[in-house]
């Protein structure tokens, strides 16, 4: 019955087999990302729900153990200081976000004028340009990009309740997350509970304690990273907010949002943001840019340096290149939240199959004494 056991070579065939499914999955990666975003979408209201109520579960089990509530209370608790914290941001942030849009969708269509003139009359008159032929090549290229802003500034009804429509379409799953996270913290003991008996009724023991612990080891790397790098952003976010009130730059508070959220990814997420921040910055001269520069190459530092080690603790137990692989992978994927979540998620496979390859070895060994 297991003749093909004789065959020398047998255990290398799962071996190719898993390999031409990762090619396969690596070389159609746009298919697998639209049907994993597909996938997404049908359970975004329970993937929000998960996300609210694991974010959430330290400070309700935190509350739980240092005043002995009930859950029932401590749950309340939580929910007011989430709840209190959103409307507070809704209040503070978005009336300084549409002033801030408000005044750069003003000035855009100066700017542009401003530059085409600047370009007409300094750049392709330059005797440099000219002598190369560089002004009829710069030139067609440059009025794509001016014909391509204009087309940003003409800002019609219909986009704008396209918008609306999809901020409208957040809020609700917010809410409807919410609600379903409040279940998930009643019932996290017994929801994870049931799934071990489902564990040990469908495995043996072995299996069954190895997938326990390798779910308690994904729990806290997510735990370490994804929990410590929200709170290290939101410091960052309002270091940056801070300091750009302090050397007097506009739209500071824009600025101050998109470096807090492109920091979520490490090591490349100050440097991505500081892209759009000098493209906002840019309409207020020179020395804005400069000021925003070198305050975000500092926050950098800072964060790389002391913030993000003494908040997530230690590392993910990646190496840079494995890192670059994950944000690529996940930015192809799922966008941002892509790159976010990819990180820890290789951490977990890559410290599995290090813990696989070891077992193997070790058998291997003991086989061989």
């Amino acid at each position: 019955m297991f003749r093909f056991r004789k065959f020398k070579h047998f255990n290398l065939i799962p071996i190719i087999f898993v390999s031409i499914v990762i090619y396969k999955l690596v070389d159609n990666i746009e298919t697998v990302g639209y049907i994993l975003r597909k996938i997404l979408s049908l359970m975004s209201y329970f993937i929000w729900g998960f996300v609210i109520a694991y974010l959430l579960n330290p400070l309700m089990t935190f509350i739980e153990h240092r005043f002995k509530t009930k859950r029932a209370v401590s749950i309340l608790i939580t929910y007011c200081i989430f709840l209190s914290s959103i409307v507070a941001f809704f209040m503070l942030a978005i009336p300084s976000l549409i002033k801030n849009i408000g005044e750069i969708l003003n000035r855009l269509p100066a700017f542009v004028t401003e530059a085409e003139k600047y370009i007409n009359e300094t750049i392709l008159k330059n005797d440099l340009f000219v002598k190369y032929s560089g002004n009829s090549y710069f030139s067609e290229n440059i009025n794509d990009i001016l014909n391509s802003i204009r087309a940003l500034i003409e800002i019609n009804f219909t986009v704008i309740f396209e918008k609306l429509i999809d901020f409208s379409s957040i809020l609700f799953n917010l809410f409807t997350g919410i609600v379903i996270s409040v279940y998930l913290l009643i019932e996290k003991e017994g929801s994870i509970a049931y799934i071990k008996k489902i564990l040990f009724a469908f495995l043996d023991n072995s299996n069954a304690l190895q997938i326990i612990k390798w779910g308690n080891k994904t729990n806290k790397i997510f735990k370490q990273f994804v929990i410590g790098k929200s709170i290290d952003s939101l410091i960052i976010g309002i270091l940056c907010f801070v300091g750009l009130q302090l050397l007097e730059v506009k739209y500071s508070f824009i600025i101050s949002i998109v470096i807090g959220i492109t920091n979520l990814i490490p090591y490349f997420g100050n440097t991505i943001g500081l892209v759009p921040a000098l493209a906002i910055t840019i309409f207020s001269g020179p020395t804005s840019l400069l000021k925003v520069t070198i305050l975000v190459i500092s926050l950098s530092l800072f964060d790389g340096w002391f913030l993000g080690p003494k908040i997530i603790g230690e590392k993910v137990g990646l190496s840079p290149i494995w890192i670059i692989l994950a944000i690529s992978v996940g930015a192809g994927i799922y966008g941002i939240i892509g790159m976010f979540i990819a990180v820890p998620l290789t951490a977990v496979i890559k410290a599995a199959l290090e813990s696989y390859i070891e077992r193997k070895a070790d058998s291997k060994l003991m086989s061989n004494e």
